[in-house]
This record gives C-alpha cells, structure tokens and sequence, in this order.
C-alpha cells in the first residue's frame, strides 16, 4: 500500500522524506487499528511526494478513520470529508467543507466582465436572485466593458440564469464566473467571528473542549 518494495534494503534514515513519511505511515496502519491520527503528514513534501501521500491517505478511506491536524488548508479541503477548526483550544466550527463555506461566509460571489447600461444591472439582477447585489464596479476600460462582483445569499447556481438574463438584454458578456472561497477564507472568518465573541461563560467553554475530545 505504501509503495516502499523498491527502498526495502535501505536505511530508514537515508530514505528521502517522502518515503520517510510512507514508513511512518505503513507502522501506523500495520494493525489495522480503527482510528489513525495524523500531524502536518505533506509538510515538506515535493510535489511528487505530495500525491504519493495523498492517495495514499485516500486510499484509507473505508478501512479505518483518519484525523489529520494539518495548517496546509488546502491539503485539508482535498483529502477530508470533515473539518474542525479550532481557535484558542475551542472547535469554533465543524462540518464538511461545503458546510462551512455556507455558515461561515453566507454568500456566493460572481464576477462578470461585460458592456453596457450599467444602470440597467440593478433591476436585472433582481430578476434572476431577489438577494444579488452589486459590492464592485470598476471603471469601463476602451472598448466599454467593465468588470463587477456580485454576492447573493443563495448557494445554487446562478451562472447560467445569469448569463441568459444579460445576453437577452442586450449586454455583451466577456467571462462570467463563480468565485469559490477556500477553506483558508472560511478559517479566517470563522477565527476572526471567535475572537469578536466577547465573556465566554465557563460553561460555554468546558462543553466546546468536550466536543473536541469526543470528535
């Protein structure tokens, strides 16, 4: 499973650190215990060696558990299924990665390069999403278009909707497309939100660090 027949005569200690890591892997899943618990596992790693060890913990998936704690966020969104952050010894938010991205950030953005009335946009907007509003118009370049965000409360799909509702006014529509917050957004938001909660009562605190021990 750990692809390390080609290295089985070598030393561990003169082993690159990705295979390094697939030895302490391989150790750890030799009994085939329920749960594994994994610290920084990519940190380091090549980008070559980055994938090796991907798949490998991806591989686990089904046989036993894997808790990763990991600041590699984006390492975190590919390989998990569910996520914890925690601020200051507390789980300040917890679900999958789309989950978090809906309670923490609560809007979908869009970003739509186009020409003409721009006093038109308002109206139209709301025809396609009562809850889309303009937050950035940047000024017409030469040729007349300009490029602006959008956010709305509603997490389905609006491209489409969208790009039928201006190319049918008559807007000339460049690019179009849905911004997708990284998980680094969502644990930006969602420590910055814990630091703003101001006199935790002692109870409050005492259950979150129990729902951390349990999960």
């Amino acid at each position: 499973m750990c692809d390390l027949k080609r290295v089985r005569h070598r030393l561990i200690g003169k082993l690159s650190k990705g295979y390094r890591q697939r030895v302490g892997i391989a150790e750890a899943i030799l009994a085939e215990p329920p749960v594994i618990i994994m610290d920084e596992p990519t940190i380091g790693l090549d980008p070559h060696q980055l994938l090796i060890v991907r798949d490998l913990i991806a591989s686990l998936r089904g046989r036993m558990t894997v808790i990763i704690s990991s600041h590699i966020l984006p390492e975190i969104e590919v390989t998990c299924d569910r996520v914890l952050i925690i601020n200051s010894g507390r789980v300040v938010a917890q679900g999958t990665p789309a989950e978090l991205r809906r309670e923490i950030l609560g809007h979908s953005t869009y970003r739509i390069d186009l020409a003409g009335n721009a006093a038109a946009l308002p109206a139209l907007f709301a025809g396609v999403e009562p809850t889309l509003k303009i937050t950035e118009t940047a000024e017409p370049a030469a040729d007349g278009f300009f490029a602006l965000t959008l956010i709305t409360e509603c997490d389905d799909e609006l491209g489409e909707p969208l790009l039928h509702a201006l190319t049918g006014q008559n807007f000339r529509v460049r690019a179009l497309s849905r911004a997708h917050p990284t998980l680094e957004d969502v644990f930006l938001a969602a420590t910055k939100r814990s630091w703003d909660v101001k006199d935790v009562p002692k109870q409050t605190e005492a259950s979150s660090r129990r729902m951390g021990i349990q999960t």
